[in-house]
C-alpha cells in the first residue's frame, strides 16, 4: 500500500490496511468502474460510474470505499446475511461472516460492471460492421 494520509489513522487502530483483502477488491472494483465513466464519457451518455480521483492514490479510494462499505453494512444491514454485523475492530473490521459477504458482493459488483462493458463493446463492434 502507498504512503497516503489513510495509512497512519489505520495503524493508529492496529488495523493492518496492507493484507486486508477488501482494499485489494476495492482497487480492482475502483478501476473497473473507472474504465465505465470512461466509456459512458465516450459516448456522450450520462455517467453515473465513479471516476479515479486525481488527487487520492488508487489505494487511498480503495480505503475508503472499503471502510464505507463497513460502515454502510453496520448502519443498514442486509437481509441476507444471516446475523447483524458486528465490529472485530471498531471502525476498521467487521466479523467474518460479514467480510466474506462484503467480498461476495463486490465480486458481483465486478462482475456485473465487467458484463455489461463486454456487452456495449460487443454492440459497438457491430455497430462498425455494417
Amino acid at each position: 500500500m502507498e504512503p497516503g494520509q489513510y495509512l497512519a489513522h489505520a495503524t493508529t487502530a492496529n488495523y493492518d490496511a496492507v493484507t486486508d483483502p477488501l482494499i485489494a477488491l476495492k482497487r480492482r472494483e475502483l478501476r473497473v468502474e473507472n474504465d465505465r465513466a470512461a466509456i459512458q464519457e465516450a459516448r456522450n451518455m450520462r455517467r453515473r460510474a465513479r471516476k479515479l480521483d486525481p488527487e487520492q492514490t488508487v489505494d487511498e479510494q480503495a480505503y475508503a470505499s472499503a471502510l464505507a462499505s463497513r460502515w454502510r453494512l453496520i448502519d443498514r444491514p442486509h437481509s441476507r446475511l444471516p446475523t447483524p454485523p458486528v465490529w472485530r475492530i471498531i471502525g476498521f473490521l467487521l466479523d467474518e461472516a460479514s467480510e466474506k459477504y462484503l467480498l461476495a458482493i463486490g465480486e458481483e459488483r465486478i462482475e456485473t460492471i465487467t458484463q455489461k462493458l463486454k456487452q456495449k463493446q460487443q454492440l459497438s463492434e457491430v455497430g462498425t460492421m455494417d
